[in-house]
Order: C-alpha cells, then sequence, then structure tokens
C-alpha cells in the first residue's frame, strides 16, 4: 500500500527523498540505440514479499480510467551470474576499517523508508535490529510499534500480535496505545481470533482519546461476533456503530445491520436498515440491492406478498440492474403477474433475449400505448441479439413510421443503422443515416448520425465518402462537439492516402477555426507538410500557430521541438536536478498566494486554519490513515477537499496537510485548485506550487530503477503522474493496480522474468514492487521497439501487440504513429505524459 503509518517523516516531501538523490544527467541522442536491458543472473534472489493484510483493501481510483491490455510477453534470456567480488584478507582484518555503528535515530528513518515503499518484511528486520541495540526509552517504544505495524503488513500476525503485546506492557496509554489495540485486533481478526479480536478493539474503545474511529471498531466487533454466529450481538455492535458514523460508512453499517437482524430473526428490524440505505443514496445498484435484500428476508421469514411486492418494485424502478433479473426470475417461478412491458426490459438488459421477444409481443398484442413505441425499440435490441436482423429492422421501421414524435425517434433511427451495420449491409446502413439527415436535419441527433455515418465509411476504407461527411458534420454543425474531430479525420485520411492537396485543404480549414486541440493539430501536419516541400518558411509558421492555437498542450510542445529540429520526442538532453530550497520557495509562493488573493498576511499561509483543523472529517481521516485504514481516510478526507475546492487558500493548506500525510492524489488536486483559482498554471505559478502539482514522490525508487534502464526519470515521473496521481493504492476498473498500474497478468509474467520468489497479485500495491516492475516493463518495451518510447508507451497501456501494429504502419515517424492510433486512450495517454514531462523539465531539470 502507498502509505504508512510512520509515512510522515518520510514523506514531507519530497524533501528527504528528493534530497537523497543525486543529479543524473540524461542524454538521449535522437539517433543512439536503446539501452538493454540488464542481464538478469540466474541466482538473483530478490527480496520475499509477504501478503498485505486483507483489511487494507485497495480503493479504487475515480481518476483511472484507462484500462491496460494484457501485454504479449517478450521472450528473456537468463544469463550466468557474475562472479563475486571477495574482499582482500587484509581489509577484512584491519581494525580500522571496522564500521561505526548506525545511530538508531537513522535505523528508525531507514524503516520508515521501507514502510512508506511498502517493503514491510525488510522494515520488520531493521525493527527487530533496532531493538538488539542498546536504545532510549522513547526509541525503543518507537521500534516495538513499528515491529508491530510493520510485522501486520508482512502478514507476520504472530510477531505483530507479540509486539503490540510487548509494546503495551511498556506504554499502556495514550493515542499510540490506542492505536496498538486498534491494530491487535486486526491482528488476531485475521489470524482466526475473534473473540481477541473484540477484546482489543473494547481495549481500544476505552483507551482512546478521540471518538473518531470508534465506529469502525465498532463495525469490526459486529464482524467478529458475525465470525462467532452471534448475529443478536453484531447486530448491536452496528448500531452502535451507525450512531457515530459518516454518511459513507453508514450505507455500510445499515446492510450489514440488516443482514445481522436477519440471521438474528429479527424480519422487521433487518428491513427497517435496508430501507434506510434507500434514503441514504441516489446510486441505482445499491438501491436495487436493498429492495432484493429486503424482499429475500421477508420471503425468508414467510411473508411471500410483502417480499414479491418488494421485488416488483424493484422490476419496476431499476430494470438495468442484475438485482431486478434476479428478482424478475423469483417473481416468475412463483407465478406472480409481472407487467409484459417491464418483464421485457429487465430480460433485454440481462440479455435474455428470447423471454424479453415473447414479453414484449404480448405487450404490443395487447394494444396498450403507453409504453408501444419503447417496446418496438427493446424488441429491435432483443431481435438483433438473436440474431434476427429482419425482425428487429421491421421493429424499428413500425416505430419511425408510427411513432415520430416519440422520444424514440432519434434512438431508432442510429439502432437501424448500427443493426444493418453490424450484419454487414454497410451501403444500408449509410443510407439509413443519410435518410436520417435529410429527413430531419434539425433533430438533435442528427449531426451523431453523420459522424457515425463517417466513421463507418472511413472503417470500410472509402476515404471520399467518410471526407464528405465529416465535412458536412462541420459545415452544417460548427458548434457540434464532434465538428473539429471529424475534420480532422477527414484531413487524416485524405493523407494517408497520398491525396496531401486534400488533406492540406480539410487541415487549413480546421487550423481556420477557433482554437482548440484539434487546431493545432492542423497547424502541426500543415508545417510537416511545408518541411516537405521544402518551404522552411511556412513551416515555422505553421509551427508558431499550432502553439498559439493551444499553448502548453501536446500540439503546441511538439511543434516546438519540430520547429528546433527535433524530430525524436523525449530526446532532448536534461539534467535532473532535485535539489530546492523548500523554505525559500515555500516563502516565494506564499507571498505570491498572498498577493493573488489579496490577502492582509504572506506567512504561514500553509498552517490549517482553526476551522479546517476541527473538521471532523479531517479528524477522521487522520485517525483512520493512522490505523492503516487507507480506503476509509481517503473518503473523508477527499469529501473534505471536494468541500473546499472553490477556496484557494484552503486548497492550499490541504494540499500541504495532504502532501505531509502521503495522501498524495488528493495534495496533487487540491494544490492544481490552487492554482486555477490563482489564475496561473504549473509554469507560471512559483515553483513551490509547480512541484506540488507535480511531485516526485517515491524518487529513491523511480530514480535507481530508470537509471537501470537507462530511462529518463522525469520521463517516469510523468508516467506515474498520469497512472496514478502517485496513489499506491489506485486501482482502474480494468484492474490495473498501483503507481504504474500494472495489470494482474502483466504483473505474473513480470514476476516470473524477474524471478520474484512468492509474488502474489496484491504486492503490486507495493510502491518498490510496483516501481520495479513497471519500469522493467517499460524497458521492455522500449528495447522491443528499437528506442521508440511512443510506441513503448502504447505498448504499455493497450498491448505490446496492438503498439507492434501502429509502428510498422507509421514506419519509424512518431507523429504519425501517434495519429495511426485507433484507440483514443493510449493516444491520449500518449499526449498527456509528453505534457507533464515538458512541465517535469521545466520544474526539474537543468
Amino acid at each position: 500500500m502507498t502509505n504508512e503509518r510512520y509515512c510522515v517523516a518520510v514523506i514531507v516531501a519530497a524533501t528527504a527523498l528528493i534530497l537523497a538523490v543525486a543529479c543524473v544527467r540524461v542524454i538521449q541522442p535522437e539517433a543512439s540505440p536503446p539501452t538493454p536491458l540488464p542481464t538478469i543472473p540466474a541466482t538473483i534472489t530478490p527480496r520475499p514479499t509477504a501478503t498485505p493484510r486483507p483489511t487494507a483493501t485497495p480503493f479504487p481510483s475515480p481518476t483511472e480510467e484507462r484500462p491496460s491490455a494484457t501485454p504479449l510477453p517478450p521472450t528473456a534470456t537468463d544469463t550466468p551470474a557474475p562472479p563475486a567480488v571477495t574482499p582482500t584478507e587484509s581489509a577484512l582484518e584491519d581494525p580500522e576499517l571496522t564500521t561505526p555503528p548506525t545511530p538508531a535515530s537513522e535505523r528508525l528513518e531507514q524503516a520508515q523508508r521501507l514502510m512508506h515503499n511498502g517493503d514491510y518484511a525488510e522494515a520488520e528486520s531493521v525493527y527487530q535490529g533496532i531493538l538488539a541495540a542498546p536504545l532510549t526509552a522513547a526509541e525503543a517504544d518507537e521500534a516495538r510499534y513499528g515491529l508491530g505495524v510493520a510485522a501486520l503488513r508482512a502478514g507476520d500476525y504472530a510477531a505483530a500480535i507479540a509486539a503490540f503485546t510487548d509494546f503495551l506492557n511498556r506504554a499502556p496509554q495514550g493515542d499510540r496505545a490506542a492505536d496498538a489495540w486498534f491494530l491487535m485486533g486486526e491482528a488476531r481478526q485475521v489470524a482466526s481470533d475473534p473473540a481477541g479480536a473484540i477484546a482489543a478493539y473494547r481495549s481500544y474503545l476505552a483507551t482512546a482519546a478521540s471518538a473518531f474511529a470508534a465506529p469502525y471498531a465498532q463495525e469490526r466487533i459486529g464482524d467478529a461476533y458475525l465470525a462467532l454466529n452471534a448475529p443478536g450481538q453484531a447486530a448491536a455492535a452496528y448500531e452502535t456503530a451507525l450512531a457515530q458514523a459518516s454518511a459513507d460508512q453508514a450505507l455500510r453499517l445499515h446492510e450489514k445491520a440488516g443482514q445481522a437482524y436477519a440471521a438474528a430473526g429479527n424480519t422487521a428490524q433487518a428491513i427497517a436498515h435496508y430501507e434506510a440505505n434507500l434514503g441514504l443514496t441516489t446510486n441505482a445498484a445499491t438501491q436495487a440491492k436493498m429492495l432484493f435484500l429486503a424482499g429475500q428476508t421477508l420471503l425468508d421469514a414467510g411473508q411471500a406478498e410483502a417480499g414479491y411486492n418488494r421485488f416488483l418494485t424493484l422490476v419496476n424502478t431499476y430494470p438495468a440492474t442484475a438485482d431486478a433479473y434476479q428478482a424478475l426470475i423469483a417473481l416468475v417461478n412463483a407465478g406472480v403477474p409481472v407487467d409484459d412491458y417491464q418483464r421485457g426490459l429487465v430480460d433485454v438488459y440481462a440479455g435474455a433475449y428470447t423471454p424479453a421477444v415473447e414479453a414484449l409481443n404480448r405487450y404490443i398484442a395487447s394494444g396498450r400505448e403507453e409504453h408501444r413505441a419503447d417496446a418496438f425499440f427493446f424488441l429491435a435490441r432483443a431481435q438483433a441479439g438473436l440474431g434476427n436482423t429482419a425482425e428487429a429492422l421491421a421493429a424499428l421501421d413500425t416505430l419511425l413510421n408510427t411513432y415520430p414524435a416519440s422520444a424514440r425517434w432519434g434512438d431508432a433511427w442510429l439502432e437501424k443503422a448500427r443493426i444493418q451495420a453490424g450484419a454487414n449491409d454497410v451501403s444500408a446502413a449509410l443510407a439509413t443515416y443519410r435518410a436520417f439527415v435529410d429527413q430531419a436535419p434539425n433533430h438533435p441527433q442528427a449531426p451523431e448520425a453523420l459522424w457515425r455515418a463517417g466513421l463507418l465509411a472511413e472503417t470500410n476504407g472509402d476515404v471520399a465518402t467518410a471526407g464528405a461527411l465529416f465535412r458536412e458534420l462541420a459545415d452544417h454543425y460548427p458548434n457540434h462537439a464532434r465538428a473539429s474531430e471529424g475534420l480532422w479525420r477527414a484531413a487524416f485520411s485524405t493523407y494517408l492516402q497520398g491525396d496531401v492537396g486534400t488533406a492540406t485543404e480539410f487541415w487549413r480549414s480546421l487550423a481556420a477555426r477557433a482554437a482548440g486541440e484539434r487546431s493545432a493539430a492542423a497547424a502541426l501536419w500543415l508545417g510537416r507538410v511545408a518541411q516537405r516541400q521544402g518551404d522552411p518558411q511556412a513551416a515555422a509558421q505553421y509551427f508558431a500557430r499550432a502553439q498559439q492555437l493551444a499553448p502548453d498542450t501536446y500540439y503546441a510542445l511538439r511543434a516546438a521541438e519540430l520547429a528546433e529540429g527535433i524530430g525524436r520526442a523525449f530526446s532532448r538532453p536534461v539534467t535532473f536536478n532535485p535539489n530546492v530550497d523548500l523554505a525559500a520557495e515555500q516563502a516565494e509562493a506564499e507571498r505570491w498566494l498572498a498577493a493573488r488573493l489579496q490577502l492582509s498576511r504572506s506567512s504561514g499561509l500553509g498552517r490549517l486554519s482553526p476551522q479546517i483543523a476541527a473538521d471532523p472529517r479531517l479528524r477522521r481521516g487522520q485517525a483512520l490513515w493512522r490505523l492503516g485504514l487507507y480506503p476509509e481516510a481517503k473518503v473523508e478526507l477527499e469529501n473534505l477537499r471536494r468541500a473546499y475546492a472553490q477556496d484557494a487558500l484552503a486548497s492550499y493548506q490541504l494540499a500541504l496537510a495532504f502532501r505531509d500525510l502521503g495522501l498524495y492524489r488528493s495534495s496533487i488536486l487540491a494544490a492544481t485548485a490552487t492554482v486555477r483559482l490563482a489564475g496561473a498554471s504549473a509554469t507560471t505559478a512559483p515553483r513551490f506550487l509547480g512541484r506540488l502539482m507535480y511531485p516526485i514522490y517515491y524518487a529513491d525508487l523511480i530514480v535507481p530503477e530508470a537509471q537501470k534502464y537507462g530511462l529518463d526519470p522525469l520521463l517516469m515521473f510523468a508516467l506515474v503522474r498520469q497512472e496514478s496521481l502517485f496513489e499506491a493504492i489506485g486501482t482502474s476498473y480494468a484492474q490495473a493496480q498501483g503507481l504504474m498500474q500494472v495489470i494482474p497478468p502483466t504483473g505474473a509474467w513480470i514476476a516470473e522474468q524477474l524471478r520474484w520468489p512468492n509474488y502474489q497479485n496484491q504486492d503490486l500495491y507495493r510502491p518498490y514492487v510496483n516501481i520495479t516492475f513497471g519500469t522493467y516493463y517499460l524497458a521492455v518495451q522500449r528495447n522491443r521497439f528499437e528506442g521508440d518510447l511512443y510506441a513503448a508507451l502504447a505498448a504499455y497501456n493497450a498491448g505490446p501487440g496492438r503498439s507492434a501494429v501502429w509502428h510498422q504502419q507509421a514506419g519509424g515517424d512518431q507523429d504519425l504513429f501517434l495519429e495511426l492510433i485507433t484507440l483514443e486512450q493510449p493516444q491520449t495517454y500518449i499526449k498527456r505524459i509528453a505534457e507533464h514531462y515538458a512541465i517535469y523539465r521545466i520544474l526539474y531539470g537543468r
């Protein structure tokens, strides 16, 4: 996981991490061969990793939107281990060379750094070594407590229990003692000792000076009672927790309490808790689940009518949910009448097309008009799902001809064309799109029809038709979101066909439009054409135009490189310089902020205001973070950040507080809000603020790994920022994990290549594992594509198989490669990393 109890001392910035890193000279000549991967000795023994504790469940990251496709594994050849270097006899015997013992304070910092980096087993070993040496009382307490935390995170639960017991016997009072009791409960619960866990959590409640984490202790007491098959006592604990719970925790607690009461036979209380959740959220899936649980509980209690009524409410209200389909099955099996339209709707959403067709046909035959147009629409969907194209098109034609005023009328045109295209009748699909636009040019979905028609024609190689459709979209609907994109695709398609003249016409039209990324892209390509036509003056003008149309964006940055004659991206020499005077830079930034925000003072702006310092969300978040409950802490602290998102000064204070805590993603977002509200950017604001937005956290891991493989550390920081915003607990919807968002199959493959012992998928949430794996994999792709970092990044994001196709088509032209990418995600991925890299060069390069 990203952050541990002792991360604060390591984090406070990047200071300890940054200043420990020497300046690195990174030179990547355009024509230089790729750096080979270091050979892997046959005797390599990476540090073993243990399974992280189950209670530290990774929290899904809202910003992680990029699925990393399963890569095609490259081959790797093992090489013999190099001969060992043996110290000379004189060196071993010379008493003058005896290394003095490392001070305990330095060893404690080392252990804290290992915890921060996720190397829990090694941290446990360091703490054990510290305790074997002479210590002050404070140092001994620090080491005992740290040993318990390290052992817990490493999955060494017996050692964790022993360490916390030793610590509590010597320091039984205070906040740290309370935290030790809570963590003792965590260890005992995972070690299958629920009774011991209950006792530990109760000791926490009796010892803690504040009650901010109390509802979480009570929740765990309830969980432990369930493990002991005592649902009544579990329900009581959940009720106690609910009295102090935040809104987010309350959702979970009501569900748990409902299930506990149901298990205890208290149906009324179970239903009350499920229904309480209906008023706490508007999320359809959650509300559907609560209705299903309530209905099932009533059925289990013998209250069939009430239970089926809940299921009917679910089917009628949330037909697109999985729970609605399960409820429908129960209703049908029980012979309970269900409206045929709703029944068909639920079946369509669940992919049960045969019963959907039957139900919707019954509804249509009944002559009812309430949902008649919608019934034809979903009947078409179901028929298409069964492969009955003619029947699907007939249903849509009935809708189009009979219900022109229906809200589904535009959808029906688009659906008809989609079904025709899916049946490989491209000409019919194009004719349908054309008919829609001709019949209803003012319909809100008419420009969408032109866009889809253009894409369909382009996909089928009809570049001329595609260009005409995209041009029509831009001319007739200039304000549509797809207008510029359509012109761009028309230009690029004709360019690929060798019609440079027509492409140039499209690009000129696009470059003359309002400023934006696509207009800048058009200007860049006009500059490239001018270069190839031997007109450097025109090329320079177009490159300058690209920089004016979309400053600080990818195309502006790339145009500047091309204007300087830099053909290969990421190739300009740079010296990585992490050494900064933080105090001086912070003082400068706060003077600037005071002037921008018209504040009466400029010193001490970073201290939390009394209002924020007392905010329960902050207090709860800090308490939960100390206990390693990172997902729960993040919810509280993110709610706090969002509450102050329009307050520049408060956001600045939170950026610093979150940085020091180790909640890096939230720190970056808060710093970004501060700079935006102050009317600046990462490169125009004082450097201290820019570095809060573009930090170099985990420099002690990233820089050595980058150096090992000949990669630019600044590029690696840019990649990590794009992947996770430095959040080690992040998980994307595609299950990419950790700082560099490695997906499980790729992680398993890398572990095999590196011979990583005892590897488990959860290890990807450990920074030192994730950085090692991610950097290695990027280097593999860099070498696979002969040093082409665009292709390597595309392979990292979308898989090397896809990247290889685009790379072959581009013939070594990086600008062409980028535009040949047929998926939006990897293309955007490369652009954003290039933008981040440019900012990192400004902030940390020399």
